[in-house]
């Protein structure tokens, strides 16, 4: 029981002649909930033993710490007393599960469930799983702990009467200390006068006295290990908790700050230990403001303690009180003095380059918010409108959606929270329980993509209603002079703007889009527009868009590309938007019109990731423009290589989302190669392709796949001292280089022709590109030319060395036009 001058003048009759008896049952009372409660509270360390003290000490010691930071001796009357009490017994007591003997609950829940699928890929994974949910639900069980019945089957509170009274106000005042601060405002009573005493109760001034004595009691009093011990039974970073709490006295007061000192230095090996302590000091700093401030706002008188000393110069409080031996504790934590032109120049166009990048990013974050809410309601068809509109001379583009929404808390502190995403966050999936065993992912992860719409304008308004609060009222999060000023958030009755749940982003634009230097013109497509646009940027969205654009309204279906079975070159192209800049042939495209080659899906997996078509050349030239790589249907890259079609990849890797990582494994492109083949000898004799070209093209695939035999004619080797022309298998050719010491390699700009006098050897059949397709891992296995030649030479000669060089360094100064090749590679071997 305390034994501070707070605790005994809480208590003093002679404070409240009026009282003595209540006085007697509150103390009878405490000494019974203590003793009914010290073998579940020491349960807590067999539990969870890497944690710090939580035994009935630890309570008891918390009445020194509020005693040094109130500075009052007379703050408190005795039915205050009794419930700070009982919360300093009770507000931990959920940390062990022999109270409510709740394990089996615990692992059943979402949160425990979200984790573990989160978290898979560590070792006990459910250990660490309900070691997070009991740190993070304990001031919830200590809500209703003051109820409980114990194991021993005695109650927490004895007297029946006390505990319809309280236990209702304990079990709030103690879940206070584990929430955010604004639960004090809103779920605590100022005053409650209970039945028939006339002593009032000042609760929110109970939950500030044990959020700031719990954060203040880190000294070594809840370290009952030798350093020797904690080193060796103490594992990963709560080892760094109990080293620095070993070595921290209890403090004192002194012009309004608490002063912690070290009894021992912190050595180089213990920094991490420093950090964790200073971290621990900021957070009973900032509590010990906010308690002041609270009671500023209220007029009351307030605590003594207003904060820690030094604790904003990390150097002096590692040189004066906690202190360093080897090291100095500098802050190198990054600092961001001017956020917001940090988000203005990384989240614009020095990221993106182009300003239309920011209607994908709008429209992305629309399907994000569209995908949750249809986890919540199956039922839900998604709809997404994008829409450009002009007024008075000013044109505003608007994308709405009928996702989940945006609640304030969101809009303030995750939306305009620079570089972090909320959807990777802790925050989101407390926000959604239970999201994580459903596999939701977002398309965004990086936190910045909102602010690619100050690309396009500095007056923008967010309508958002979050699903399932009330429709009545609406968010406004406005900007009115882009990133310069800071925004502002109002709450009104609902509108026309955003009807419904969802989110609208109005802005007004810079410019006429469809003008010289406009958005829409910075792509060139056959008719610039904002459909040809969105269709360019989101190829397979997940919900149907409506296109609203000067008096048309057009809409994208759903899933075009995925849900359909069987494309041809032609749907295909019909249905897919490319940059006519980026090396369209209108010729090329219309001979592969003609000749319509079928897509055939490829497989990762047993499931299918796209859908591609083999391409061959026309007039010795290589199609460009004809396939695309999405990532949750949107754009990322086009797909380069002979190929038309899409891939679907599962991530992207680079902040302005034009990288990706493939999956795609060899094995998975020989399936389709071998398919595709098949198909291709199908073909003999049709759409205007002779045999002897079909046959060129199945040779390449295989050529790229490595299922050549050593037969096969790939390379010519012109002596112009003796005018030859030598057909070379790979085995000639390995004894062709076997037999030298030094070649040259030619690669032509298209193929082979006659007409220039070089020696050495030039390409017949050149392998198939797969361009970027495959995954990492798995990309050498595709055989080039280089690679090919590499491995022979390597064989032969062991030792070599090669020299590169461009067609044009080695010709245009001599014929002044052309050149008749892209590349020479010379080979010598090493003697």
């Amino acid at each position: 029981m305390g034994n501070t001058d707070l605790f005994k003048n809480s208590f003093d009759k002679l404070r409240f002649p009026n009282h003595v008896d209540l006085i007697d049952l509150l103390l009878e009372e405490i000494g019974i909930s203590e003793t009914n409660l010290k073998v579940n509270l020491e349960q807590i360390r067999e539990d969870f033993p890497n944690l710090t003290d939580h035994s009935l000490e630890h309570s008891r010691m918390l009445w020194n710490y509020a005693e040094l930071i109130i500075g009052d001796n007379l703050f408190l009357n005795p039915l205050e007393a009794y419930v700070l009490h009982m919360c300093f017994l009770v507000h931990d007591a959920g940390m062990c599960y022999s109270i409510l003997n709740n394990k089996a609950e615990i692992e059943n829940m979402d949160i425990f469930k979200d984790f573990v699928a989160l978290n898979s890929d560590i070792k006990n994974v459910e250990e660490e799983a309900l070691f997070y949910c009991v740190r993070k639900l304990h001031g919830e069980f200590a809500s209703i702990i003051p109820t409980a019945t114990l194991p021993s089957r005695k109650m927490v509170i004895n007297d029946e009467g006390l505990r319809d009274e309280f236990s209702e106000i304990i079990g709030r005042v103690s879940k206070s200390h584990s929430m955010d601060i604004s639960y004090i405002e809103n779920e605590l009573f100022d005053y409650i006068k209970p039945s028939h005493i006339d002593i009032p109760i000042d609760c929110k001034k109970l939950a500030y006295i044990l959020r700031t004595s719990d954060a203040a009691h880190i000294d070594n009093l809840r370290t009952p290990l030798l350093n020797r011990e904690i080193k060796e039974n103490i594992k990963g970073v709560s080892q760094h908790h109990w080293i620095f709490q070993k070595k921290i006295g209890f403090p004192f007061l002194e012009n309004g700050l608490l002063i912690y000192r070290s009894i021992s230095s912190f050595n180089p090996e213990e920094k991490k230990a420093w950090w964790l302590c200073f971290e621990a000091l900021s957070v009973l700093n900032d509590e010990l403001k906010k308690a002041d401030l609270f009671f500023i706002e209220k007029a009351k008188k307030g605590f003594a303690a207003k904060g820690v000393k030094a604790i904003d110069n990390p150097l002096f409080l590692g040189t004066s009180y906690i202190r360093t031996n080897g090291w100095q504790s500098i802050d190198t934590k990054i600092k961001v003095s001017k956020p917001n032109l940090l988000a203005a120049n990384i989240g614009g166009k020095r990221l993106y380059s182009h300003t239309y990048f920011a209607v994908r990013e709008l429209i992305q974050n629309a399907i994000d918010a569209i995908n949750l809410r249809q986890i919540k309601e199956k039922s839900l068809v998604g709809n997404i409108i994008v829409e450009l509109k002009k007024e008075n001379n000013d044109w505003y583009l608007l994308v709405r959606d009928n996702g989940i929404g945006m609640s304030r808390n969101i809009l303030i502190n995750h939306l305009l929270d620079f570089g972090k995403s909320y959807w990777k966050s802790y925050d989101f999936y407390d926000d959604y329980l239970g999201i994580a065993q459903k596999k939701f992912r977002s398309i965004g992860q990086f936190g910045i993509g909102f602010y690619s719409v100050f690309m396009l304008g500095n007056c923008i308004k967010i309508y958002s209603t979050k699903y399932g609060e009330e429709l009545k009222f609406q968010n406004i999060l406005s900007f009115d002079n882009g990133l310069i000023e800071n925004p502002h958030l109002s709450v009104v009755e609902n509108n026309s703007i955003q009807e419904g749940y969802g989110t609208t982003v109005e802005i007004k634009l810079f410019s006429d889009p469809y003008t010289t230097g406009g958005f829409i013109n910075e792509i060139s497509f056959k008719k610039n527009d904002l459909f040809e646009l969105v269709r360019f940027l989101i190829p397979d969205a997940d919900h149907s868009i409506e296109i609203v654009e000067q008096n048309s309204n057009k809409t994208i279906g759903a899933k075009t590309l995925s849900s359909t079975e069987e494309f041809n070159f032609n749907s295909f192209i019909n249905l897919v938007r490319f940059e006519k800049s980026k090396g369209y042939d209108s010729f090329v495209i219309k001979a592969l019109r003609e000749i319509d080659r079928k897509l055939l899906p490829v497989y990762q997996g047993g499931k299918k990731v796209g859908q591609l078509a083999a391409l061959p050349n026309v007039n010795r030239k290589t199609a460009q423009n004809t396939g695309v790589i999405l990532s949750n249907g949107i754009r990322v890259a086009d797909l380069s290589g002979n190929l038309a079609g899409y891939i679907e990849v599962p991530e992207v890797v680079n902040l302005n989302r034009n990288q990706f990582k493939s999956e795609i494994t060899f094995e998975s492109v020989f399936d389709w190669a071998s398919r595709y083949i098949d198909y291709l000898r199908d073909q003999s004799n049709s759409n205007n392709i002779p045999d002897a070209d079909i046959d060129r093209e199945i040779k390449s695939i295989q050529y790229a796949l490595g299922i050549l035999n050593e037969n096969e004619y790939l390379f010519v080797y012109i002596d112009t001292v003796n005018n030859k022309r030598i057909p070379l298998t790979i085995g000639t050719l390995r004894n062709f280089i076997s037999s030298n010491n030094e070649f040259n390699h030619y690669q032509l700009m298209d193929t082979f022709h006659d007409g220039f006098s070089y020696q050495g050897i030039f390409d017949v059949i050149r392998p198939f590109s797969f361009g970027g397709l495959l995954c990492d891992e798995d990309k050498k296995k595709i055989v080039s030319i280089s690679s090919l030649i590499g491995d022979l030479v390597n064989e032969e000669w062991g030792e070599y060395a090669i020299n590169e060089s461009q067609g044009f360094q080695d010709f245009w100064h001599l014929n002044g036009v052309s050149f008749p090749y892209y590349s020479r590679t010379i080979y010598k071997r090493k003697i």
